[in-house]
């Protein structure tokens, strides 16, 4: 399954080298890297055209600042992978990362899978606080309400996307204000066929 891992960047060029590098360094290969440069100020889009010049699964689009949502969506508009990830550029993953999802998926049948997000900080790590004790077992075809707590958790840096639920319920982030994955991944919930 080709996976599409969408990074929208907007000044984050002391973190967009290590960001690239744990998607690249993904143990799962069959990936499609669209890195989203936001209107960067510092040496963020240098740095994503590097990763374009030495790895042809990585894509780098520049555009003006539009906000996160907007980069988000311009990602998605050009993905072609059957599964969507998105991997904010301050952020890094495990090497085994997008494979451990895409097992869940297959194994599964769901159409969206839930990771766990860890905070990292000074050395000290800590589980996202939004995602509460749902991520401490594994859990196969659930609902919304199956899980009410899910709800909690409207971040889109910890979920795998099928690009059918994607698709089928005309998944879009809203552009222009903050917090815009929550109300998206709310709808995803809502919609999946099982998660």
């Amino acid at each position: 399954m080709q996976v599409s891992i969408i990074i929208p960047c907007h000044d984050v060029a002391a973190y967009a080298d290590d960001c690239l590098r744990s998607a690249a360094g993904q143990s799962h290969a069959d990936l499609d890297i669209i890195a989203v440069d936001d209107g960067s100020t510092d040496a963020t889009g240098e740095l994503l055209d590097r990763w374009a010049a030495l790895d042809d699964r990585v894509r780098v689009v520049h555009q003006a600042n539009r906000g996160l949502g907007a980069a988000r969506n311009v990602g998605v508009d050009l993905a072609a992978g059957e599964a969507l990830f998105f991997l904010d550029g301050d952020d890094f993953l495990p090497p085994d990362a997008i494979s451990r999802l895409v097992r869940s998926t297959t194994a599964s049948s769901s159409e969206l899978v839930v990771g766990r997000i860890d905070v990292w900080q000074e050395g000290q790590t800590w589980r996202a606080s939004q995602q509460r004790s749902i991520v401490d077992a594994d859990r196969r075809s659930i609902s919304l309400p199956d899980e009410p707590e899910l709800i909690y958790d409207g971040m889109a840096c910890s979920k795998l996307f099928r690009r059918s639920l994607w698709d089928r319920s005309a998944l879009r982030f809203p552009e222009g204000v903050r917090f815009e994955d929550v109300v998206l991944v709310t709808d995803a919930y809502c919609g999946a066929r099982g998660i």
